[in-house]
């Protein structure tokens, strides 16, 4: 498990797999609960979302969501804050 400079805990997992103890963070339209993930795509880490039924990690790229295999699940409870001009 990765611990992030922020103190948050992070757990490589892939193909949907959800690691036993993550919280989630949000829920779809019909009431799935979703997991905040993180994924390494073209040169970078970005946010993400996950839950067993997409099979895989579901991320923003270029004005769509892509589907990413491998990626890491936020495992803490976050602390959402506001961001504005690509800071985050």
């Amino acid at each position: 498990m990765d611990l992030s400079a922020d103190g948050y805990r992070w757990e490589p997992a892939r193909g949907g797999w959800i690691p036993p103890g993550a919280v989630p963070h949000g829920y779809e339209a019909n009431g799935e609960p979703l997991w905040v993930c993180r994924v390494r795509m073209h040169g970078g880490v970005h946010p993400g979302k996950v839950r067993p039924a997409f099979g895989a990690a579901q991320a923003a790229w270029g004005g769509n969501e892509v589907s990413v295999d491998e990626y890491e699940v936020l495992m803490d409870r976050g602390v959402w804050g506001i961001a504005s001009g690509g800071a985050v």
